[in-house]
């Protein structure tokens, strides 16, 4: 079966973020909201790359995701 579409958007935020790709999280945040992803899922898939990135990600590409929510 493989991964659902929610979890392989939120992967790819994830992705996207730890290397500060801002324009690609803001691309695939409709993508995952359209796939059934809340707000704080995806936040939480943005913050898991502070750990392996740092800040940089996080910085870049946390504040316009979240908007995308309001």
């Amino acid at each position: 079966k493989g991964l659902d579409q929610k979890t392989k958007q939120l992967i790819y935020i994830a992705m996207k973020a730890s290397v500060g790709d801002q324009t690609a999280v803001l691309a695939h945040v409709p993508m995952a909201k359209a796939a059934g992803a809340t707000k704080e899922e995806v936040v939480d898939a943005i913050l898991i790359t502070l750990t392996v990135s740092g800040l940089r990600g996080i910085v870049t590409c946390l504040p316009g995701a979240v908007e995308q929510f309001e």
